[in-house]
């Protein structure tokens, strides 16, 4: 229908005249307990894991350059309240029935790791002793540190795990870092990610969520052809 309709006003039309509509459940938030469905993608990178002999293939680590008057105390206090406001960032994962849960901590105290250094030599060995394996059963599942070069210059060093963040987690988590340290308040989170992995276990009991399967078994039955990619050399 995209390639048929390709103008806003076609799909738009389309869109209105069209007799079938879908209703998906709406996303809420869930009561408190002890574990929370993980998600599809929350699966598969604990999956990866396991089989990843370094354990290191999906850390997310950062390295920020930070110059001028640094007040390290409204940093840790910027740092903590990120963390008790996203419960990602206080979760990990264990396996309860042969079933992938997440479980959330919630009172994890943040550790703003130090380092000091007086050359490149320094600062080299001071982030590859930052970036290093996280253990997915415990949390938290970040890590932060400080390498204070100079008086007025500083590196912070972030370090997370894929399967409790990705870029556009990390964009958010900058942003309200920055906010944070201003003292500029932030507006309440109203769904937090068990609530999105909830539902998703919800969807996966509806008609549309059987339909869609259904469609896709009839695509795939039978012999599938063999897929022949270009490659260099």
């Amino acid at each position: 229908e995209i390639f048929s309709r390709p103008t806003i006003k076609e799909l738009s039309e389309y869109v209105q005249k069209t007799d079938e509509k879908t209703y998906l459940p709406t996303i809420e938030r869930v009561e408190h307990q002890k574990y929370y469905p993980a998600s599809s993608v929350q699966k598969r990178l604990h999956s990866i894991h396991h089989i990843d002999e370094t354990k290191m293939t999906y850390n997310m680590p950062m390295v920020l350059s930070i110059e001028g008057a640094l007040d390290i105390k409204r940093l840790e206090g910027a740092l903590q309240t990120i963390v008790n406001r996203h419960e990602s960032l206080r979760t990990s994962f264990h396996m309860v029935d042969d079933e992938l849960v997440q479980k959330i901590d919630e009172n994890l105290i943040c550790q703003l790791q130090s380092f000091d250094a007086d050359c490149n030599t320094d600062v080299e060995k001071a982030i590859q002793s930052f970036i290093r394996a996280f253990e997915l059963d415990i949390a938290p599942l970040c890590r932060f540190g400080l390498v204070h070069l100079t008086e007025s210059k500083y590196l912070l060093l972030i370090d997370m795990h894929h399967i409790i963040s990705d870029g556009v987690s990390m964009g958010i988590f900058m942003r309200e870092l920055r906010s944070l340290y201003h003292q500029i308040p932030l507006e309440p989170i109203e769904i937090q990610y068990k609530d999105y992995t909830s539902w998703q276990e919800k969807l996966k009991r509806t008609e549309f969520y059987h339909k869609q399967e259904e469609y896709w078994m009839k695509e795939l039955a039978g012999e599938l052809p063999v897929l022949h990619l270009p490659t260099d050399f």
